[in-house]
């Protein structure tokens, strides 16, 4: 099942504005803490141009003065507030701009991230990027201006850098309509060992491609625990808790350009509201 209904828009943005300048968030948000439970909100970046940098530092700038930013190992390991709201900063699919454009806005907030790479993606020439790109990445999303592919270095500085990596399949495969079982298990093995060979580290974390993670046929989560991962990542928004399916976690999909004030309603989760409202109509 294909999730990217999930990427912002204007007219749901707009609306969850309105709901978080009506304090539907902070009411929402303020049970939690009567009831004494964490919540995590992740954040699903992708690629980020050199003309959204700033904004991009601007709204990691407000995650650190408003809100508790951990990593996905803090977030399993239970280490989380109660007063704030907790989030993760993930990115997904491996792009050259996270190198040049993220990653010294991270470094200078001094914030952890997780970037979950295709490993068939990495190091690529330029016709073999761009073949990758037009039949991997875009396969279910229209084109769109990227800043490219990393390089193996460029994998290693994340790592170097104390930033955790995650397995995002072989060769960015949607999993959903995949009726083969050993293609499936190839897809996800095989990106992990190889991710695990090129940075020296344990992969422990994955993301579904696409958001797709149910198989009619194929048990996904089944398969995730089998090749050792310890948790997933889907693309539905939503908070999460201590009692969510570790490998059906909650994210929300942000583009790198998104300006403060909707950034701001996202991260309170008052899509929440705006995306059950409109289920219910």
């Amino acid at each position: 099942m294909n999730r990217e209904g999930n990427r912002p828009n204007a007219k749901q943005d707009r609306a969850a504005l309105w709901l978080y300048r009506l304090r539907f968030s902070h009411a929402r948000n303020l049970i939690f803490r009567m009831r004494r439970v964490s919540v995590a909100r992740f954040l699903a970046f992708h690629d980020v141009l050199p003309e959204e940098r700033e904004t991009l530092e601007n709204n990691l700038r407000f995650l650190k003065r408003r809100t508790n930013v951990i990593s996905l190992d803090d977030f399993f390991s239970g280490r989380m507030r109660l007063d704030r709201i907790n989030t993760v900063i993930t990115f997904d699919d491996g792009y050259k701009g996270w190198i040049e454009n993220a990653l010294p806005a991270l470094k200078k907030l001094e914030l952890p991230a997780v970037f979950f790479v295709p490993s068939g993606f990495v190091g690529l020439g330029k016709d073999d990027e761009r073949s990758f790109i037009e039949s991997n990445i875009f396969v279910k999303l229209p084109p769109r201006k990227i800043t490219g592919g990393l390089t193996l270095p460029d994998l290693r500085t994340l790592v170097a850098e104390g930033f955790t990596i995650g397995g995002h399949t072989l060769n960015h495969r949607s999993l959903d309509a995949v009726a083969d079982a050993s293609t499936v298990r190839r897809e996800i093995r095989e990106d992990k060992r190889r991710l695990e060979e090129m940075t020296g580290v344990k992969i422990a974390y994955f993301s579904y491609p696409t958001g797709a993670h149910t198989n009619v046929g194929i048990g996904l989560v089944d398969e995730l625990r089998a090749a050792g991962y310890k948790g997933a990542v889907t693309i539905e928004a939503g908070f999460n808790t201590s009692g969510t399916n570790p490998f059906l976690l909650h994210r929300d999909i942000i583009d790198a350009c998104m300006t403060l004030p909707f950034f701001k309603a996202r991260v309170f989760g008052n899509i929440d509201a705006v995306q059950l409202l409109k289920r219910m109509q």
